[in-house]
């Protein structure tokens, strides 16, 4: 290497040594090098690599305030990164909490529409064996006309038949419970 740039790597070392943004002591450092003129020893002159050290007393020294604003831009800066990383991070958490609670209203909606339904179908199953009067599983002509009878004593037998017959799907005029299900359902919508 070169004993200029030995001058200049030497310089650049001390003042990184010497100078430190933070300190409150204003120290600049300065170093001037010129080429160093051969000599037989390969020693360098005070003339050839002089390093000048000098304390700034001024309140407010340039150089520092200069490198004071930098640091705290760069500080500033990773601070609103760091911000934004969290705010990210906590819009990621918010989307998530909201999706798993979209599930979780999701699923008790389908858990309360599946108690309703058997709730009805309870309901419905104990209307049906009540007018299932001979426990048979099916409700006949003569059980569903007596049932009717007794909130409307002026309808007829026939009246009861065209009724059923419209239920009666697989036409052996009997309602079996799956036939009334459909009935009740089709009254209710």
């Amino acid at each position: 290497m070169g004993m200029g740039m030995w001058c200049v790597l030497f310089g650049v070392m001390m003042s990184s040594i010497f100078f430190h943004p933070h300190d409150d002591a204003g120290v600049v450092v300065s170093y001037s090098c010129a080429t160093p003129s051969p000599s037989a020893d390969n020693s360098i002159s005070n003339d050839e690599c002089a390093m000048n050290l000098k304390a700034n007393d001024s309140d407010e020294p340039a150089e520092s305030e200069e490198m004071d604003a930098m640091i705290s831009e760069h500080e500033r800066t990773a601070e609103d990164d760091n911000d934004l990383k969290l705010v990210d991070d906590v819009d990621d958490d918010i989307a998530e909490l909201d999706a798993m609670l979209q599930e979780e209203l999701a699923a008790a909606d389908e858990q309360q529409k599946q108690a309703q339904t058997e709730r009805e179908n309870d309901a419905a199953r104990e209307r049906f064996n009540q007018l299932d009067e001979n426990d048979d599983g099916v409700i006949s002509v003569d059980e569903l006309h007596a049932a009717v009878r007794a909130s409307s004593p002026a309808t007829t037998k026939q009246d009861v038949e065209g009724f059923l017959s419209m239920a009666d799907a697989n036409g052996d005029k009997y309602l079996t419970f799956e036939e009334y299900g459909k009935l009740i359902r089709a009254k209710r919508a």
